[in-house]
């Protein structure tokens, strides 16, 4: 009996290793799987996103290809670093071969290219992006911003507002103005009455001014938006 006894628990002890053995193999199959699964769609996504930032950055920047440009292409490596060619496919140095204009650009044409890839429904909310950028690049971004959004929000200087007035006029559903208390006497006409640092908001539009956002360097306009 005491043998039995001894039998029947090591067949239980060898079914559960069996068993146990088996789900480690499934489970190894299933990590397998997976990870092959998730290394595809990144390489494919990453490839949608590459092209697709390629061909949003050159017409912000209007570098055409065929017509001797200076940057030809851009891409994504595959260790996710932005990569940016010249003639004869020649690798550019982001810090010193291309200006801080066509960085902006880049960069803002990477985020429009990864939000229309993953298809999100969500809002865009860039801070300066206009910065370092003048005529037909600061307005093609602006543009192209727009049409690669299903809504954007921009918190844009007078400075990059400048030009783009009826871009903003055509496409703006709100504008307001934001002033920093601080910015008196310095920059603002008026003091805004408050004693600690903050941010004042007005109904003011881009081609406006009041009392509160008035300012030193232009007072017919222009204000922080």
């Amino acid at each position: 009996i005491d043998l039995e006894r001894r039998s029947n628990v090591l067949l239980r002890r060898q079914k559960a290793d069996a068993t146990m053995s088996a789900t480690r193999e499934v489970a190894r199959d299933l990590e397998t799987t997976l990870q092959n699964a998730f290394n595809r769609i990144t390489s494919e996504e990453r490839a949608k996103v590459g092209v697709l930032m390629n061909d949003i950055f050159l017409r912000m920047i209007g570098s055409d290809p065929e017509e001797g440009a200076v940057i030809r292409r851009v891409e994504i490596s595959p260790e996710d670093d932005i990569l940016v060619y010249g003639p004869n496919d020649r690798r550019l140095n982001s810090v010193v071969d291309i200006n801080g204009a066509s960085r902006r650009a880049l960069t803002f044409a990477f985020i429009l290219a990864l939000t229309t890839v993953s298809e999100a429904e969500a809002p865009n909310v860039v801070d300066t992006p206009l910065g370092m950028m003048s005529g037909f690049v600061k307005q093609s971004a602006l543009r192209i911003a727009i049409d690669y959004s299903s809504q954007i929000i921009l918190f844009l200087t007078r400075d990059e507002i400048r030009g783009c007035e009826e871009i903003i006029d055509a496409h703006a559903g709100k504008v307001i103005t934001l002033t920093n208390s601080t910015h008196y006497p310095t920059m603002l006409v008026n003091d805004p009455g408050v004693a600690t640092r903050s941010v004042l908001r007005c109904d003011c539009d881009h081609r406006g001014s009041c009392p509160l956002c008035i300012r030193l360097t232009n007072t017919v306009g222009y204000p922080e938006v």
